[in-house]
């Protein structure tokens, strides 16, 4: 299964209708960008811009 790291943003919303076109299985995981989620420790770990 596919997990999505994805703020509700334009580009958030491609990654996710195309993997549900491809009929990929997928579980989003929501990230706040007003909170700085993409900022803290663990998501630093997969992507180091933290962006």
């Amino acid at each position: 299964m596919l997990e999505l790291l994805t703020s509700e943003t334009p580009n958030g919303w491609k990654a996710a209708i195309i993997i549900e076109e491809l009929g990929v299985d997928y579980k989003v995981t929501p990230i706040s960008l007003s909170k700085l989620e993409q900022k803290q420790d663990w998501y630093v770990a997969l992507n180091p811009n933290g962006r």
